[in-house]
């Protein structure tokens, strides 16, 4: 068994006495981790708060980065490691499968997010202070329930859905899927929605030179639809837009609401500015590049 198998015959013979010292009736193997296990629990905990913080910051480690840090660990803290480590520069696939699961409840593999350096870098302490201060001046302006603190944002949206993973046979390179059309096209919707949970009815952003009706064909009732060749708000859009939450909302000079919003140039056109203040919406807006973190 230990030549058709390639496990060492004294390995194996261990297991057997102690198998049958137990007086048990079926064999179960448990790994012993603390064999592969290189450092002690406080030297295992800052590898793990390492990784984390790199995680937090946008430059997470891969598995091989993982390796090569150990291995960098290892020897700033003389540790007696395998030889094989000396080979790659790096710790063995063992030693990483094993800190792994030893770990499993914190540290798991995930796929990254394309993240822009502005937006790393500018959700910082002074930011959210200043959106703070801004927040609370225009609560300050009058008493403002649930109901009248509004969010809007715009999100894009595909109209070939993305087919599901399904189990196929292997050997096959390509497998369809049945959509409406290969690529899709983009379209916007501009959304909004109240800190009690209710919405006002989006509008749609069509990549065409003139809107037609059939194109609203199956959305919320009371949506509305404008068009931009490239299929982003714009100014114009935008100020539409506002037209449309005002009818719905209703503020007045007495009875004002607060708009958060992106600080995007379409968002605080000049027109935009003044048609809010002749309704009595207060617009507040967030940091350039923080609402992925600052909306509520």
């Amino acid at each position: 068994a230990a030549k058709q198998f390639g496990i060492a015959k004294s390995a194996l013979a261990r297991h057997i006495k102690n198998f049958k010292s137990s007086g048990q009736n079926q064999f179960v193997y448990n790994p012993n981790y603390q064999v592969k296990k290189m450092f002690n629990e406080t030297e295992e905990s800052e590898l793990v708060n390492y990784i984390k913080m790199a995680a937090k910051m946008h430059y997470g480690l891969n598995l091989a980065n993982v390796k090569k840090l150990a291995y960098e660990y290892a020897i700033t803290n003389k540790k007696k490691y395998p030889s094989q480590w000396d080979e790659k520069k790096e710790a063995g696939d063992n030693w990483l499968r094993c800190f792994r699961s030893r770990h499993s409840a914190t540290l798991s593999l995930r796929k990254l997010e394309g993240t822009s350096l502005a937006r790393s870098t500018l959700f910082n302490k002074e930011t959210v202070a200043a959106f703070s201060k801004a927040y609370k001046s225009a609560l300050a302006k009058g008493k403002f329930e649930p109901s009248r603190i509004y969010n809007v944002d715009e999100t894009g949206i595909t109209t070939v859905q993305q087919p599901p993973k399904i189990l196929a046979p292997k050997g096959v390179k390509q497998i369809g899927g049945m959509t409406s059309a290969e690529r899709g096209v983009l379209v916007t919707m501009i959304c909004c929605i109240n800190a009690a949970g209710n919405t006002v009815p989006p509008l749609f952003v069509f990549p065409r030179a003139n809107l037609k009706n059939h194109m609203l064909k199956g959305a919320p009732v009371g949506a509305i639809g404008a068009v931009n060749k490239s299929g982003w708000s714009n100014e114009d859009v935008f100020f539409k837009y506002l037209q449309h939450f005002i009818s719905h909302v209703k503020p007045t000079i007495e009875d004002k609401v607060i708009l958060l919003l992106d600080k995007q140039e379409s968002h605080v056109s000049i027109p935009t500015i003044d048609l809010a203040k002749r309704s009595g919406v207060i617009l507040v807006t967030f940091h350039p590049h923080t609402s992925h973190r600052m909306q509520p």
